[in-house]
């Protein structure tokens, strides 16, 4: 399952996805789904504490 999302990039960004894009010859949605899977893996996450948080009670 996917889910579209709009994403509001920064020039200097969206020029480095545009440029890799084209010298990997793959699509911009592509490049820029690898970049947040690379960095979804290097943020350590605990969901039992996120949930905690949200509901103190």
């Amino acid at each position: 399952m996917t889910e579209t999302v709009k994403l509001q990039l920064s020039k200097t960004v969206a020029q480095q996805a545009k440029e890799i894009a084209a010298l990997t010859h793959r699509q911009l949605e592509d490049v820029l789904l690898e970049w947040i899977n690379i960095e979804k893996l290097s943020i350590p996450i605990n969901l039992a504490t996120m949930a905690d948080a949200r509901n103190p009670n």
